[in-house]
């Protein structure tokens, strides 16, 4: 026989309120059905991810033009933006993703958090550095059907990148900035077919 109290003591101890055999159900089957749809919505972009996931990575391979320059992937643009010699950017700039990731660890762009341009240099906060980023990705939408058609099939999920950096000072890309920029491409896309 339970002691009347356990229900008291249940709520008081463990924070769970007390519900009734029905009740009990029907908030399991609610809670359940969040985490289900919670589950469905959230999208880790990686590139040893499934599709639509891997093909969202930068180190997805996916050719385009941006400014005039040749890129396998958009890494290595992310990459080749840390060097200053224009020569040796370019060499990073047409390197595959593992490539440009392995050549960029040579740089020492942590130090003066200066990124650089076909020769111009930009700080790391910078708006133009921001606004860079910002175009070479809508580019790169622009022109690769294969990561539009991924993009655009990740429908309302929100977008994570659960490696990587956050502090900005370490990385010329967070994870934050990194899925806000696809989020944010996807929502414009968005609003244009309402």
């Amino acid at each position: 026989m339970q002691d009347a109290r356990t229900p008291a003591i249940c709520n008081a101890v463990l924070k769970i309120p007390v519900l009734t055999p029905t009740s009990w159900w029907v908030s399991f089957a609610a809670g359940l059905l969040r985490c289900t749809k919670t589950a469905m919505k959230t999208l880790n972009i990686h590139s040893r991810g499934r599709w639509p996931a891997s093909s969202l990575s930068n180190f997805a391979s996916h050719t385009f033009v941006f400014s005039g320059i040749q890129f396998k992937c958009i890494e290595a643009l992310v990459q080749g933006i840390k060097f200053k010699d224009v020569d040796e950017q370019k060499a990073v700039f047409a390197l595959s993703a593992r490539e440009a990731k392995k050549a960029g660890r040579r740089s020492d762009w942590r130090t003066t958090q200066t990124l650089w341009w076909q020769g111009e240099a930009m700080g790391r906060l910078s708006q133009e550095y921001e606004t860079l980023l910002d175009e070479a990705y809508a580019t790169l939408y622009a022109k690769s059907d294969e990561f539009r058609d991924a993009l655009q099939a990740t429908g309302d999920a929100v977008l994570v990148h659960r490696i990587g950096k956050t502090d900005p000072k370490e990385t010329v890309l967070t994870r934050d900035e990194f899925v806000g920029r696809l989020m944010k491409i996807r929502a414009s896309l968005q609003v244009q077919e309402v």
